[in-house]
């Protein structure tokens, strides 16, 4: 059930995206504002993830982890495509992330 008492099924979800940052200019850095990251299916936001503030050298990469997490997000009908067999999906699973860097 949800807070509201409608019985529905819910999700939750825990997992890492790893992104790569890469500066190529030769002269300046790149200040990289904190950002949210947003995982959603079918137009319903599952779980949510934070970058941090960094400001990336010049000619410079870096690798970086979020964890991006949901807990207990009711899905009311939008999950009716989604079943799994002991835990693991029985078919691919479309998400979509979202995030905007400036």
């Amino acid at each position: 059930m949800d807070s509201s008492g409608l019985v529905t099924e819910m999700v939750s979800m825990n997992c890492a995206v790893k992104l790569t940052f890469r500066n190529t200019a030769s002269f300046l850095g790149v200040p990289v504002p904190s950002t949210s990251l947003d995982l959603s299916y079918s137009k319903l936001n599952l779980a949510t993830g934070i970058i941090t503030k960094l400001c990336q050298s010049r000619k410079s990469q870096r690798s970086l982890t979020v964890m991006v997490k949901g807990s207990r997000i009711p899905l009311y009908e939008g999950g009716a495509m989604l079943s799994s067999l002991n835990g693991a999906p029985i078919q691919p699973v479309p998400f979509i992330l979202k995030f905007m860097l400036r």
